[in-house]
């Protein structure tokens, strides 16, 4: 079996451009992969218009280590790392394993050592959309909670860069705290910092959050900081933190993290570090050094059916990301078949299906492309967490 074409789809959520690819085969079997987003959507469809013939066709998609290597050298290995060029990688090499799933007629879990978990739990985020009082923040908890959910992600702390605003504190915890009185004790709340805080505001904020019993702090700093400045924030709070949001690029950066125990929840994401192999590689060196996996999800409905066959194979998954109730287009539905929602008890079952189980209808995703007044959140403008930039 040979690759023929690799086609890049640039699809508009009014919040965060997704970027996907098909990559097809003289076999007629067709793979879906997804690449990092955002503001990278369309440079990285123009990557793949540029490379594909250098890159990937002609290439047997059921050879991925040699796929992924060999591209990893037409880069220079870590010289020619970025958004664009690991997220393609990622989209590429994820669309091989749909291939072998789909020709196999097995779940792509089979190819990265088979299931260990049936269900996975998750955890909601994306769910704090246009809310701003503290008691709004609660009664929109409350009402996800409804809905089966047993652990919530939020970042109370608005536009922030380094330092918050004066009573900026004071609003965040206030805000932590109806949640968690609203919510209760059953429920597990992760307290998000975007990597956007100096050190000694991150240890500060997480004596702070303590009271509340957050499950993690997740980017109190971020991670090109290095794990020497994340073991200052550990070693000063007594609640885990949790890395950057898809910062970790390559396992050599997360095998320095690991070994060091600069963190105690370690999120990774596909898109960025060049795909499912090296996740499944970080998730390992991670559990060697007793530190949990939970990966970054916060991308496309692609992303989740990948992640909810990769996270079922690895021993210490916690929790999955899935944002699909809350942060999708009206059309998710239309254009993608197949993508696992959650259960009514807040865990998502692993699909069976062939591949990553999620297929698209490509006509349909191509009456919603792309423009320019999509695709662009900015974590450091004001009203960013409520969707909203008026």
């Amino acid at each position: 079996m040979k690759i023929t074409n690799v086609e890049p789809l640039v699809l508009g959520n009014p919040w965060k451009a997704w970027f996907f690819v098909l990559v097809h085969t003289d076999q007629g079997i067709v793979g879906i992969g997804e690449g990092e987003g955002w503001t990278f959507a369309q440079a990285s469809a123009a990557f793949v218009e540029q490379n594909k013939e250098s890159f990937f066709i002609g290439k047997d998609p059921f050879r991925v280590e040699q796929l992924v290597k060999d591209a990893q050298l037409k880069l220079y290995e870590r010289w020619g790392y970025g958004p664009v060029t690991m997220g393609v990688l990622g989209a590429v090499e994820t669309a091989c394993f749909d291939i072998m799933g789909k020709t196999l007629n097995v779940p792509a879990s089979t190819f990265f050592g088979g299931k260990i978990f049936d269900r996975l739990r998750v955890y909601a985020n994306g769910w704090y959309t246009r809310v701003k009082q503290p008691a709004e923040w609660a009664a929109k908890a409350a009402e996800i909670v409804g809905l089966g959910y047993t652990a919530l992600k939020f970042d109370p702390f608005g536009s922030a860069y380094r330092h918050l605003p004066a009573g900026g504190l004071k609003r965040g915890i206030a805000i932590i705290e109806a949640v968690r009185t609203e919510v209760g004790e059953g429920v597990d709340l992760i307290i998000e910092g975007h990597g956007r805080f100096s050190i000694a505001e991150a240890v500060e904020i997480g004596r702070a959050i303590t009271p509340y019993r957050p499950r993690w702090f997740e980017a109190p700093i971020h991670n090109f900081l290095g794990p020497e400045s994340h073991l200052q924030v550990k070693s000063k709070i007594d609640i885990p933190i949790a890395t950057d949001l898809a910062g970790i690029k390559d396992r050599y950066e997360a095998v320095e993290f690991c070994r060091m125990q600069a963190v105690d929840v370690f999120q990774p994401d596909f898109r960025d570090n060049g795909g499912a192999l090296e996740t499944k590689f970080m998730a390992q060196v991670a559990e060697t050094y007793a530190i949990d996996y939970a990966p970054h999800q916060a991308n496309g409905p692609v992303g989740t059916a990948i992640y909810a066959q990769l996270n079922s194979t690895c021993a210490n998954f916690v929790m999955q990301e899935h944002f699909e109730p809350f942060a999708s287009p009206p059309w998710l539905q239309e254009v993608f078949q197949g993508v696992p929602l959650a259960s009514t008890d807040g865990f998502l079952d692993v699909p069976a299906r062939p591949g990553w189980g999620i297929d698209i209808n490509v006509a349909a995703a191509r009456k919603y492309p792309q423009d320019n007044a999509q695709g662009e959140i900015d974590l450091f403008r004001p009203g960013w967490e409520r969707r909203s930039f008026k």
